[in-house]
């Protein structure tokens, strides 16, 4: 079966590539620590070459900077654990397509990923799961 998976940045996989998918939610919170909804977007990893591609809420460490008395971001090379995964596909790449738009828009490039899925498509662990 073939999905659509929708990316806001460059995800630049070459067609044959074998991928696993994640789908993530995550509660949105404001400075007071309330929620103020949900933020949702795909993970991936090209099984071919190991690179995880994933936005920026994904894999943001808040570390605090002890010289400068102030938090720096830093980022994890896994998703975090306190993600919901909302699903998984594995599948191969059918056709990839990066849109550049323009810097007015907010993020510049999107990509948009179809892959071929095969009988792993489940809900459960996925991205960066030990």
């Amino acid at each position: 079966m073939q999905e659509t998976f929708y990316f806001t940045q460059a995800v630049p996989i070459p067609t044959g590539n074998r991928v696993v998918v994640t789908e993530y939610a995550a509660e949105r919170r404001d400075r007071r620590g309330r929620s103020i909804g949900v933020k949702a977007g795909p993970a991936v990893v090209d099984l071919e070459t190991g690179i995880l591609y994933a936005e920026y809420w994904q894999l943001l460490a808040t570390v605090p900077d002890n010289k400068m008395g102030r938090d720096n971001n830093a980022y994890s090379s896994r998703p975090l654990d306190d993600l919901q995964t909302v699903r998984v596909a594995h599948g191969q790449v059918i056709s990839a397509t990066l849109v550049s738009e323009s810097l007015f828009m907010g993020n510049p490039i999107r990509s948009v990923l179809v892959i071929e899925t095969d009988n792993r498509l489940f809900t459960g662990e996925g991205v960066g799961a030990s």
